[in-house]
């Protein structure tokens, strides 16, 4: 016998399932569905190649039928079920902004974040690693009845609404390579109102490192002060030392994450030291002209915050923590009740 959700007939009930049927965009369409699009509520019953009938429709009544039997990513509930496919391998020269859907890595921070194509939403996104990439951070951006987070899984699914360009967070480690990725990473999903993803593309980001200590991370070079500016935890500034100088009125985003010690300091700016020694690191806005708050993290969520400062010297901060070479440390750059002006963040190792 066939169970709800079951779309593929291969006595299994898992997200490939349902990217299938989402991609046929039949959900509260009010128009006629198959057992493939979404009419489930006639199970259980009938046998692969002949299912049974349900109302007709996808509606709200196949996804409780799909619900109550409890077995969603449990393997095969029958003799004799089948292997689902694997997703097709992601494709390389993926840019943010263009026509096809993107998975976007993060060498620095371990962030995976999906970009749709350029005016389009998603209704499914399956992304799959054979080779169990997905041990860092829990995923953010999921919670839905079908979502799942696993090491070789991240799956996010919506029914009667749509999502864009989303990030998960620092789902994997940081520094693994380009072309490892390309060999790994599988995606497939569903646009809002049916349709595949066509061919899915990885965008790899990665630090600049400019040889005359001039480093930006993701930012453009530039050739002037103050250097840019980085937005967000998941697009720092790169640097390896050094004083770096910057204004906070450059920055427009509010960040989701916050330091522990701050106080009303919502805009922030964003580096990632390489000390590249063996010792003790510093992080000192002592000579900046404004109230800062510094903040160091081990990855992009508040639960990985290392130490935080406000007022060291004066109205200034700094942070002290023993490092190795090779460590990278995110440092966040903030002003106590969102003050802007100018302020120089010197880093050293000793």
């Amino acid at each position: 016998m066939l169970q709800a959700g079951d779309s593929t007939q291969n006595l299994r009930f898992d997200s490939h399932d349902l990217v299938i049927t989402l991609q046929h965009g039949k959900y509260l369409s009010g128009t006629a569905a198959t057992w493939e699009q979404g009419d489930w509520d006639g199970a259980p019953g009938g046998s692969p190649g002949s299912p049974p009938v349900g109302n007709g429709f996808s509606d709200q009544l196949d996804i409780i039928a799909s619900l109550s039997h409890g077995l969603y990513l449990t393997g095969p509930y029958a003799p004799g079920g089948s292997a689902t496919p694997l997703p097709p391998l992601v494709a390389s020269g993926g840019s943010i902004g263009d026509g096809q859907t993107s998975i976007v890595y993060n060498s620095i921070s371990g962030n995976v974040s999906v970009d749709p194509p350029s005016g389009a939403q998603l209704t499914s996104l399956h992304i799959v690693s054979p080779a169990g990439i997905f041990t860092g951070a829990a995923a953010d951006q999921l919670g839905g009845s079908f979502d799942n987070d696993t090491d070789t899984a991240i799956f996010k699914a919506t029914f009667g609404s749509a999502f864009g360009a989303i990030s998960f967070g620092a789902v994997a480690p940081s520094g693994l390579s380009e072309a490892s990725l390309l060999g790994d990473i599988r995606a497939e999903g569903s646009l809002d109102g049916g349709g595949t993803l066509g061919s899915v593309d990885l965008v790899y980001l990665t630090a600049q490192i400019f040889s005359d200590g001039f480093e930006s991370g993701f930012a453009s070079y530039w050739s002037g002060a103050p250097w840019p500016v980085g937005d967000d935890c998941i697009n720092p500034i790169f640097t390896r030392g050094g004083t770096i100088f910057g204004d906070l009125a450059d920055n427009t985003v509010a960040g989701d994450i916050d330091s522990s010690c701050g106080n009303l300091d919502t805009i922030d700016a964003w580096y990632v030291y390489a000390p590249w020694c063996d010792g003790t690191m510093r992080a000192s806005t002592c000579d900046s002209g404004i109230d800062t708050v510094v903040a160091v993290f081990s990855a992009c969520n508040s639960r990985s915050e290392v130490a935080c400062n406000d007022d060291y010297c004066k109205l200034q901060s700094e942070v002290e923590l023993p490092t190795s070479s090779g460590d990278l440390f995110l440092i966040r750059v903030s002003a106590v009740k969102n003050a802007t002006g100018d302020f120089a963040l010197e880093l050293s190792c000793f």
